[in-house]
């Protein structure tokens, strides 16, 4: 690892990238038990927002057209 360490040290990118990979890959378990649940209600709540928010502004917009 200190190898890998000092070889990166001249792109702090890559290096960033392998140190939070590994750290997702250390926390994948406990990551996997915490969002499973909620990341797909997540996801879901996204996609439902994504459908209704141009239907919900073109009503709005039309209601306040209509208004005036």
């Amino acid at each position: 690892f200190l190898l890998t360490l000092f070889f990166l040290l001249d792109s702090p990118v890559t290096l960033y990238l392998n140190l939070l990979f590994s750290f997702f890959k250390e926390q994948e378990i406990l990551l996997m038990i915490v969002f499973q649940s909620s990341l797909k209600s997540i996801y879901l709540m996204i996609l439902e927002m994504i459908w209704t928010y141009p239907f919900l502004s073109t009503a709005s917009y039309q209601s306040h057209y209509l208004s005036t």
